[in-house]
């Protein structure tokens, strides 16, 4: 069952990896930001998609025992992705951006306060690049949202894939 379950994560975040792609391909139309295409025909796909990967975090969090594994900050951000995904950015721009905020600034804590410390420079320097190409939309207006949130998810993918397959700590 671990096994199984190691899987399915490394598929989810996978998916994200590629998500700005398949909903391109599906939509047919490049979008301001990932949460743009809650508001196109096939709304779905982008709430399943975040749906999918909030609740893979969700059990990143919970697949051992809790509180000797102390990944409940997986559960928080789990629940963060999925509520970006059930409030539209349009309709509940608050609680969408809050949710958002939540797991981008969420994960890049996490990451560097949960790692080692013969790994917590790695865990910055992938930090660095979440703010990065944040300052470089929010800030500097270099490109898109999407691409900020695209280039933001980068690192922490990479973190969570290599903390299931046990290369991060």
């Amino acid at each position: 069952m671990e096994k199984r379950i190691k899987k399915l994560l490394n598929i989810s975040f996978i998916w994200l990896i590629f998500l700005p792609i398949f909903l391109y391909a599906v939509d047919g139309e490049i979008r301001t930001s990932i949460s743009n295409y809650a508001y196109s025909e096939y709304s779905f796909v982008f709430v399943a998609f975040l749906t999918f990967a909030g609740s893979m975090l969700i059990v990143d969090g919970c697949k051992d025992d809790l509180f000797t594994r102390n990944k409940w900050y997986s559960i928080i951000l789990g629940l963060s992705l999925i509520g970006v995904a059930i409030t539209p950015h349009k309709d509940f721009s608050i609680l969408h951006y809050s949710f958002a905020g939540i797991f981008f600034i969420g994960s890049l804590f996490a990451m560097i306060l949960f790692s080692s410390p013969k790994q917590r420079l790695l865990k910055m320097f992938l930090g660095l690049i979440i703010i990065i190409s944040m300052l470089g939309h929010f800030a500097f207006n270099w490109y898109s949202l999407l691409v900020a949130e695209w280039i933001g998810m980068l690192p922490i993918i990479i973190n969570y894939t290599g903390e299931n397959n046990n290369k991060l700590d």
